[in-house]
């Protein structure tokens, strides 16, 4: 910091220009500099870590308040930028790994995940793989049409995600394709497996939504 005061107060010569002392303002005092000089070196760190904060009490002397103004309009500019970018960013994860209609995972991260649970050598990660079929998925949407169909798709998700909020944390859904879904359950004993198959199977064969 000693050296960022003594070039701000004293001026520097660089190998591409000239600072003059006080950046011209000579009649700045050197703690006035020096204020300046800390607000942008805590500017400077806060952005790093991706906090983004303005200074909302402005310096009383004019040159300092522009200096202030620029660095809070240009930490919001950052915010904005970095905000669009985490944006974008979870966009392009949900097209990878989301299925589109129904906001489970999609084949590509139910196969990516599978692997690596089965590659994982804790042995508390047992459980078990449901397999869910809508079958005829082609003929529902010949005789139910595609909106209906979907609907149809969408309940089943919503089903699903009942069964997995109850069986908690390292439930993995998804739907593999077209009318195939999938659901790990981990940790679950054979009995436990079993009683969740017959849930949904009594939801699909009971529910008057999932009958023709």
């Amino acid at each position: 910091a000693e050296v960022l005061y003594e070039h701000a107060i004293v001026g520097y010569q660089g190998e591409t220009g000239y600072m003059p002392p006080k950046g011209g303002f000579t009649h700045l005092s050197d703690d006035d500099i020096k204020l300046a000089v800390d607000y942008m070196v805590e500017q400077s760190h806060a952005i790093a870590r991706r906090e983004f904060l303005s200074l909302p009490m402005l310096p009383r002397t004019p040159e300092l308040r522009r200096v202030v103004e620029a660095m809070n309009q240009m930490v919001e500019k950052l915010k904005a930028l970095f905000q669009e970018q985490a944006e974008r960013s979870e966009r392009l994860r949900d097209e990878a790994y989301k299925d589109s209609l129904t906001g489970l995972a999609n084949r590509r991260y139910f196969e990516m995940q599978f692997q690596v649970r089965l590659g994982a050598e804790d042995e508390t990660n047992s459980g078990y793989l449901l397999m869910i079929r809508v079958r005829d998925l082609a003929g529902l949407n010949q005789r139910l049409g595609g909106q209906r169909t979907d609907q149809l798709l969408l309940a089943v998700a919503e089903v699903l995600v009942r069964e997995g909020n109850i069986l908690g944390a390292g439930c993995l859904l998804a739907r593999s394709r077209g009318g195939d879904f999938a659901m790990v359950a981990p940790g679950l004993v054979v009995e436990e497996a079993e009683q969740l198959a017959m849930r949904l199977e009594e939801i699909a064969l009971t529910d008057p939504y999932f009958k023709e």
